[in-house]
């Protein structure tokens, strides 16, 4: 059995169940696209097409998520309040109801579009805590901070279903879409990467290269300068004067030698 985990780090977890035993099998949210804060609510997309998508709630927005990409699909506009549950109609696949911390609940039908909010309603003072729909009816259950329970009956245009298939199909669609974009803009990503690796290696290979001429100049000036302070002291030990061991040849130059030989 596959389990959809929450975490307060914002990342979500695939886990599969055995008995009392779970392992995690996939993790989303690492490459990218995590909430900034805990994840309050998770649930999957209600179509049976639609079983691999599922949505979470946290921080100031709601992700579409799909079993297949690690990243989220597509994510809501930042709202002006807090997050604090969500969940998808029953009868209608592309309408999802969000509750926020300042009495609000928000009403999305990506259906009709995805840029914009279909209908905001205040219900309470208090910050609304947890909702839950009645299947396949108008009535939305909303709980506030308070303790207070509101019913809020929805009109015909957000609960009534749409000519069958039509409307879990165009999701379908656009799911799918918005998928193949993620994966293409994952994929030119890690080109990039490679890309940028290979080229620093390059750098490196040259600044490396570089050290290495850089040290063996330096060497080589080093034993230039060893070699002539060598010979300027060969040169010192010619011109000094005879040991009195040696008294059988002279150290001095034959040119000394005849000067004085000259001068006596």
């Amino acid at each position: 059995m596959k389990v959809l985990v929450g975490t307060e780090q914002g990342y979500v977890f695939q886990v599969m169940r055995k008995g009392a035993d779970g392992n995690v099998s996939s993790r989303f949210g690492l490459e990218g696209g995590k909430h900034h804060g805990p994840i309050f609510a998770i649930q999957r997309n209600p179509a049976q097409s639609l079983g691999k998508y599922f949505m979470t709630i946290g921080d100031w927005t709601a992700k579409m998520w799909a079993d297949d990409l690690k990243v989220p699909l597509i994510t809501t506009r930042y709202h002006d309040a807090y997050l604090t549950d969500g969940c998808w109609s029953s009868t209608r696949p592309g309408i999802f109801f969000l509750t926020r911390s300042d009495g609000w609940i928000d009403i999305w039908d990506y259906y009709y579009r995805q840029n914009e909010i279909c209908f905001s309603q205040k219900i309470s003072d208090y910050p609304l805590t947890c909702m839950s729909v009645k299947p396949k009816t108008s009535d939305l259950l909303i709980g506030d901070a308070s303790g207070s329970i509101t019913l809020l009956r929805l009109c015909k245009s957000l609960w009534e279903p749409q000519p069958k298939g039509v409307e879990e199909g165009a999701l379908k669609v656009m799911f799918e879409r918005e998928g193949s974009r993620e994966k293409t803009l994952l994929q030119q990503k890690k080109m990039l990467e490679t890309r940028r690796a290979k080229e620093l290696s390059k750098k490196e290979v040259k600044k490396e290269v570089k050290k290495k001429d850089m040290v063996g100049e330096k060497i080589k000036e080093l034993e230039d300068d060893f070699f002539k302070a060598l010979e300027q002291y060969q040169n010192c030990l010619l011109y000094t004067s005879p040991s009195p061991r040696d008294r059988q040849k002279s150290r001095m130059p034959s040119s000394a030698c005849k000067k004085k030989k000259k001068k006596k």
